[in-house]
C-alpha cells in the first residue's frame, strides 16, 4: 500500500475567498483517492487558513491523518520525515519555491495558473475595494515603483518550482498555463496537461426553488449571472458598470435582474454606491454547491469578465445546463469554451456591450455549447482517471501517454 502525503490548503477559506476552482479540483482527487484501497493518506493543512468542518468530518471518518503547518519549514520537515512514496501538491502555489525537501521524494505538482504573474501585469482599482490604507499605500506601491521587481521575484519562484524534486512530474491544467509558463520563465518544461475535473452530475430542481428566486426578486431565465464577486480579477465591476449602462439607455429590458454571488459587505456597500439602476441589481454573498448549480441552471445568461484564470469553472458550469455564456477572450478561457460563447475584451465596455446586445436579440446555438461541454466534459473525465493513476502508479500512465501521443 502506497503512503501518500496530499495537500489540501487550497480547499481551505481565506480571508474573503470561501472557495475557488483549485480548492475545488483539490478536493476533487481527495475524494478519488479515499475510494481506493491501495492508499494510506495523509494531509496538509495551513495553520494560517480555515479548515472547513465537513472537511475535518471527513478526514476523522477515514483516519486520516492532519498534518498543520505554519511555515514552509514545518511543511518542509514533515514532508521530508513522513517516509512517504509520494507527495502531492494539487494546487502548487508559488510560495512552495522556498520548500527545502530532499531532492529524491517523489512529487506530484499541479499548478493551475499563474495568478501571481498575471497579478503583476493586469491592475483595475476593485483591488482596492475593502482595504484598509497601508494595503492600499502598498498596493500603489507595487503598481507605480516595485512593479518590475516584484514580477521578477514571482517568475523566478515559478522557475523554482520546477525544480523542487529529481522526481518530480509536472501537471499544467491547460495549454494556455503551460505556454504561459515557459513564455514567462524562459524555459521548456515536460509539463503534462491535464483539465481539472468538474462534477458533472446534473442536479434536479428543488421545489423550493422558485419560492427561493422570488425572495431574491429574480425569476428563470430573466436574470444574467456573476460569480466570485468580491475577487478583483474576476472583473465584475467592469461588467456590473456596463449592465448598468445598458439598462439607464434602455438598450437592455428592465425586466432582466442582475444576480453577483460571492459579494462581501464591502463590495456590496460599493457596488450599491457607484450603480445608477440598483434596482436591477442583486448582490449575495456565497452560495452553496446546489443552490449556485441553479443558479446556473435557470440564468438567461453567465457573464464571465475575468481577467485571467488557469481553466475557469464557472463557463463549463453553465454549458452543462446548456446555458449561453458571454466569456473574456483573456488567457485560458478561449481554449476551453472553444466556439460555444460570445467573446468580448474584459477592458471595453464597447465590446461587452454589443455581445449583451447580440445574444439578447440574437441568442447562440445551443447545440454549439451542448457539443463543447460534451468535449471538454469527456477530456476532463479521462485526465481524472490518468491523475489518479499517476499518483498511484506513475509508470501506468506514463506508458498510457507514449501510447496517447
Amino acid at each position: 500500500m502506497k503512503k501518500i502525503l496530499y495537500d489540501l490548503t487550497s480547499a481551505q477559506s481565506e480571508k474573503n475567498i470561501k472557495y475557488n476552482g483549485g480548492g475545488e479540483y483539490a478536493l476533487r482527487i481527495f475524494e478519488f483517492l479515499l475510494a481506493r484501497n491501495d492508499v494510506n493518506l495523509e494531509i496538509t493543512v495551513s495553520n494560517f487558513k480555515e479548515t472547513q468542518i465537513d472537511l475535518i468530518e471527513l478526514c476523522n471518518s477515514n483516519s486520516i491523518k492532519i498534518h498543520s503547518y505554519s511555515s514552509n519549514r514545518e511543511l518542509s520537515e514533515i514532508i521530508n520525515t513522513g517516509r512517504f512514496d509520494t507527495v502531492v501538491l494539487p494546487v502548487c502555489y508559488s510560495k512552495y519555491a522556498e520548500l527545502n525537501i530532499n531532492k529524491n521524494i517523489r512529487m506530484i505538482t499541479v499548478i493551475h495558473d499563474l495568478s501571481v504573474i498575471y497579478a503583476d501585469t493586469v491592475y483595475n482599482n476593485e483591488r482596492l475595494i475593502g482595504q484598509g490604507n497601508i494595503t492600499i499605500i502598498k498596493e500603489l506601491l507595487k503598481k507605480y515603483i516595485f512593479h518590475s521587481s516584484m514580477l521578477k521575484k514571482h517568475i523566478n519562484e515559478h522557475k523554482k518550482l520546477c525544480k523542487l524534486s529529481n522526481n518530480q512530474t509536472i501537471i499544467f491544467d491547460s495549454d494556455y498555463t503551460r505556454y504561459a509558463f515557459e513564455f514567462y520563465t524562459k524555459q521548456f518544461t515536460e509539463g503534462i496537461i491535464l483539465y481539472p475535473a468538474i462534477n458533472d452530475t446534473i442536479i434536479s430542481d428543488d421545489s423550493n426553488i422558485n419560492a427561493d428566486f422570488e425572495k431574491l426578486g429574480i425569476y428563470f431565465d430573466k436574470f444574467f449571472l456573476l460569480v466570485s464577486g468580491s475577487r478583483w480579477h474576476k472583473n465584475n465591476y467592469f461588467a456590473i458598470k456596463v449592465l448598468d449602462n445598458l439598462f439607464e439607455n434602455n438598450l437592455l429590458s428592465r425586466s432582466y435582474k442582475v444576480l453577483v454571488t460571492g459579494v462581501n459587505d464591502e463590495h456590496r456597500k460599493f457596488y450599491e454606491n457607484h450603480v445608477r439602476c440598483v434596482e436591477n441589481f442583486v448582490f449575495i454573498d456565497y452560495v452553496k454547491y446546489n443552490f449556485l448549480q441553479e443558479l446556473y441552471k435557470h440564468t438567461f445568461a453567465l457573464i464571465y469578465p475575468s481577467l485571467f484564470e488557469g481553466f475557469g469553472y464557472p463557463p463549463i458550469d453553465a454549458m452543462k445546463y446548456s446555458r449561453p455564456v458571454i466569456a473574456s477572450n483573456r488567457t485560458s478561457i478561449p481554449e476551453i469554451c472553444q466556439n460555444a460563447c460570445l467573446f468580448f475584451d474584459p477592458v471595453s465596455a464597447e465590446s461587452l456591450s454589443i455581445a449583451i446586445l447580440q445574444l439578447v436579440n440574437k441568442g447562440v446555438e445551443n447545440n454549439c455549447i451542448e457539443n463543447q461541454y460534451e468535449i471538454v466534459c469527456e477530456k476532463q473525465k479521462k485526465d481524472l482517471n490518468r491523475m489518479i493513476e499517476l499518483i498511484v502508479d506513475e509508470n501506468n500512465l506514463l506508458e498510457k501517454r507514449d501510447k496517447d501521443d
